[in-house]
């Protein structure tokens, strides 16, 4: 512990009740913190500039915040992975690995505990339809599976048990089936199709919708579209399309914006949705993303 707060007071960064935050007087504004990927797998904090070290060319990997800690999962850099780390600083600190080695599959913190999904992996690199749970220490795979494997999916937390996923890749087509697991008794129901069947495209929830951005489509074609799912009226509507096409993109929440990030197309650029309208980047990011992973902290 010494060691890593002597890092962060180097930094102007510091740990308070487990989250990274820029100095002491933080307003609680967040950041996104994408790691990994192909191109450079370098790290790269929006809008706050935080110190936390690279992870590597890893793609496909999975990330999520646990109590107030990032950790990253999996992915691909040559053979698959099950390997995990916490990350302290620019230490990247080896924890309990998964059951399964996966790559292309999603990480979700749902409450205290963090769930793994699907992806491509195991023995022989098939499609996976397992998800195993992480509760801070080890990891258990649940007696429960997907109703069919997939990978290149997204997913949503809804509550501390339960999980909105999109379906994604499943044998090499991209699908649009969207459904509900629950930690604690596996599939919990089917809701209405995603309308654009795709792949490798982001989604996160913003003003209580689920939005999805981007990704390839069923004829392996870049797409710009964003479609949004209304949780209270359980329908989809099509949302203002991004400017450029992506895909292998992320999509997250900073604050009150939702922000795109790189994906094949502009790896390097970002898009921020205000409300009404997507507005590009002009200023390039420092590095390349694509088949990258993101989290949003506190700055």
């Amino acid at each position: 512990m010494e060691r890593t707060g002597y890092i962060f007071y180097l930094f102007m960064i510091v740990i308070v009740n487990g989250h990274l935050i820029c100095d002491e007087t933080s307003d609680g504004k967040t950041t996104a913190v994408l790691l990994g990927g192909e191109f450079e797998g370098k790290t790269e904090t929006y809008p706050c500039n935080l110190a936390i070290g690279d992870v590597g060319d890893i793609i496909g990997l999975g990330a999520a915040v646990l109590n107030g800690q990032i950790i990253f999962c999996g992915g691909t850099a040559g053979p698959s992975r099950n390997n995990c780390y916490k990350n302290e600083g620019f230490d990247w600190i080896e924890i309990a690995s998964m059951n399964i080695k996966r790559y292309f599959f999603t990480m979700t913190t749902l409450g205290d505990k963090m769930l793994a999904i699907g992806g491509y992996g195991g023995v022989n690199n098939e499609n996976l339809n397992t998800m195993e749970l992480f509760d801070g220490t080890s990891w258990t795979l649940l007696p429960f599976n997907l109703t069919s494997e997939r990978a290149h999916h997204c997913t949503v937390p809804l509550s501390v048990s339960e999980v909105l996923v999109i379906e994604g890749n499943t044998k090499n087509y991209a699908h649009s089936k969207v459904e509900i697991y629950d930690i604690n008794q596996g599939f919990i129901g089917e809701l209405p199709e995603l309308p654009t069947p795709r792949a490798e495209f982001g989604c996160a929830l913003f003003n209580n919708e689920v939005w999805v951005a981007g990704g390839g489509g069923a004829d392996f074609s870049l797409t710009m579209l964003v479609e949004v799912f209304n949780l209270a009226s359980r329908t989809w509507r099509t949302g203002p399309s991004m400017r450029y096409a992506r895909v292998g993109l992320t999509l997250e929440v900073v604050g009150d914006e939702l922000i795109a990030f790189g994906g094949y197309g502009y790896p390097d650029s970002l898009e921020r949705f205000n409300g009404e309208n997507w507005i590009f980047d002009v200023e390039p990011m420092h590095y390349h993303h694509y088949l990258h992973s993101s989290v949003v902290i506190s700055c």
